[in-house]
């Protein structure tokens, strides 16, 4: 749930995409990572000051991803059960959602901080759901299975357990337009999703259609499980993971300066990173 995998999601309209693009060039690395719920808070709120994260879960693409999440387990209990057609019909259901999802926040203006995390916190609990079913029926080898479920379970307990220690007393848990610290897929992580999604959906058709053969999917089974280790490993040295120094009120102050054009002077500013 606080995996980030794009800032280009988030924006109001014309306007304050143009805002965003102005931001984004002024901040340094360090704040861009955070920027964009700085951004969001900052222009959204002000055109919309009851709009919040209790309110976010109500739009109508956040609500569309919040139901795969809830159905997922149902994917499970179908390929478990030999429900092929139905399971092949829910996995097209699921893929069909996610991109309406995307579509229609953007045509509806409804894009939010939460969707961003709503939606890849969806496709893992798709992967998930996909990878115990056919695991059970034995369409999947049990190591590779073992792998791909270890490594989200790592991914999100690790999330959960540093939200919990160090967000405020009197922040939500959900509250994530003002996280401290966010999880960065690098390349190989994202090259592993669409593998994974890849090696589920064929598999599936394999179970469904009996196409392709299984002897085709074997190198899927090792490219899928190389990938899926080494992206694994690769946020041990802490490298996706980026936490933000500066306070909020900092990064906003920072931001709001530059969007007016008034750059701070080179002494003071080296003075601010020097604290």
């Amino acid at each position: 749930m606080f995996v980030v995998l794009s800032v280009k999601r988030h924006g109001n309209g014309r306007l304050v995409g143009q805002k965003w693009r102005a931001a984004w060039r002024a901040v340094s690395p360090a704040q861009t990572v955070y920027s964009h719920a700085i951004l969001h808070k900052q222009f959204s709120s002000d055109d919309n000051p009851r709009r919040n994260w209790k309110t976010d879960i109500y739009t109508i693409p956040n609500m569309i991803t919040a139901s795969r999440i809830v159905a997922s387990p149902f994917l499970s209990y179908a390929i478990a059960y030999d429900m092929k057609v139905a399971a092949l019909t829910g996995c097209v259901v699921f893929g069909f959602t996610d991109w309406l999802d995307g579509y229609l926040a953007k045509k509806l203006d409804q894009r939010t901080v939460l969707g961003a995390y709503l939606d890849p916190a969806a496709d893992k609990c798709m992967i998930t759901a996909l990878t115990v079913g056919l695991m059970v029926k034995d369409m999947i080898p049990l190591p590779l299975a073992a792998l791909i479920l270890a490594r989200d379970a790592a991914l999100i307990g690790c999330s959960v357990y540093l939200r919990l220690r160090d967000k405020p007393k009197d922040q939500a848990f959900f509250d994530v337009e003002h996280t401290n610290f966010v999880i960065v897929p690098s390349i190989l992580s994202k090259v592993n999703t669409a593998m994974q999604f890849v090696l589920l959906g064929s598999t599936l058709s394999h179970y469904a259609l009996a196409w392709p053969v299984l002897e085709q999917l074997e190198p899927l089974w090792w490219g899928t499980g190389f990938t899926t280790l080494l992206s694994g490993l690769g946020y041990l040295d802490g490298s996706g993971l980026k936490f933000f120094r500066k306070t909020s009120s900092s990064i906003k102050s920072s931001i709001a300066q530059r969007l007016k054009g008034v750059m701070p002077k080179e002494e003071d500013k080296q003075d601010k990173e020097g604290k």
